[in-house]
């Protein structure tokens, strides 16, 4: 089953009902919980990349805000 929100996906999990991937943000926090268990996963095929944005009101006027947030993403990859 396909599923596009990450808490539906996690309610299967938690409830014994197949394996997934997840944002390692939440697998991290789930794994030390307990909750779930990481499961290596190892291909010969490249993982296709995934493309998200990072949108915002347009008359946002908090730009050091931003500024710092996109920072901290470029570090965390």
């Amino acid at each position: 089953m396909e599923v596009d929100h990450v808490s539906l996906l996690v309610r299967f999990l938690e409830s014994n009902q197949g394996v997934g991937f997840l944002p390692h943000s939440i697998a991290k926090r789930l794994i030390h919980d307990g909750t779930v268990i990481s499961i290596p996963f190892v291909s010969d095929t490249p993982l296709p990349k995934r493309y998200i944005y990072l949108v915002n009101r347009k008359r946002n006027n908090n730009i050091d805000y931003l500024e710092q947030l996109v920072s901290c993403i470029k570090r965390s990859f």
